[in-house]
């Protein structure tokens, strides 16, 4: 028995409208599941992000009061503080003086701090003017 022309299109436009919405179903939730992965993969950046944040200022914090503690320790010192006294005279040999001072009576704590990975150490006067470079001693007088 032959089916009527008008049987078989409708067949085919269910057929059709079922495989159209299925596409469309499988379109939607392609596009949810996308929204969804670049949603949670901006939560998890933004979350990377904060904890490099907190880490690096903790590591910071940390390095700071490090440096304080060894600025107190060593630098801070009556004998120091007199060191830089001299230097700060005007007297150009008084101030040469106090340079070797202040790297002799500093020198041990400058090798620690290099063993701490701290590559440079200097002192300055107010005017930027360089009193003394540990790792360029040789260099002073100058403005940075």
């Amino acid at each position: 028995m032959k089916m009527p022309e008008d049987g078989r299109s409708g067949i085919l436009r269910q057929l059709l409208a079922t495989v159209v919405l299925s596409l469309l179903f499988f379109a939607l939730s392609g596009t949810f599941l996308y929204r969804n992965h670049q949603h949670l993969l901006t939560a998890a950046l933004e979350h990377h992000t904060d904890e490099q944040q907190r880490v690096w200022t903790s590591v910071l914090q940390m390095q700071n009061k490090g440096m304080e503690a060894y600025l107190h320790g060593y630098v801070l010192q009556p004998h120091i503080i007199d060191i830089l006294k001299d230097a700060q005279s005007g007297d150009p040999h008084l101030r040469r003086i106090a340079r070797v001072r202040l790297y002799r009576a500093l020198y041990p704590a400058y090798e620690r701090l290099v063993k701490l990975g701290v590559r440079q150490f200097h002192f300055h006067d107010p005017d930027t003017t360089t009193l003394l470079r540990f790792h360029l001693p040789q260099h002073a007088d100058d403005s940075l």
